[in-house]
C-alpha cells in the first residue's frame, strides 16, 4: 500500500464528516432565510409605523390649526362673558 491509498473506513470517515458539515451549512442558511423574512416583516411593519405617525402628525397640524382658529373667533365671545 502506499501513502496515496486510502481505506473504504477513512472514506467512509470523510463523507461523514463532509454530511454533517452539509447539514450545518443547510441548517445555518436555513436560520439566516427565518431571519430575513423576520426582518423583512419588521422592516414592513416600521414602514407602516412612520405612516401612521405621519398620518397622525397631519391630523394634530390639522386640528391645532382648527383650535387656534376656535380660539380666535371665540374670542370676543369670551371677553363678552368676562374671560
Amino acid at each position: 500500500m502506499t501513502d496515496h491509498d486510502v481505506t473504504l473506513a477513512e472514506v467512509r470517515t470523510e463523507m461523514r464528516a463532509i454530511r454533517e458539515s452539509m447539514q450545518k451549512m443547510s441548517d445555518a442558511l436555513e436560520r439566516l432565510t427565518r431571519i430575513e423574512v423576520q426582518n423583512q416583516s419588521r422592516d414592513e411593519k416600521i414602514e407602516e409605523l412612520r405612516k401612521d405617525v405621519s398620518d397622525l402628525r397631519k391630523r394634530v397640524w390639522t386640528a391645532s390649526g382648527a383650535v387656534a382658529v376656535l380660539a380666535l373667533l371665540a374670542q370676543p365671545i369670551l371677553k363678552k362673558l368676562g374671560f
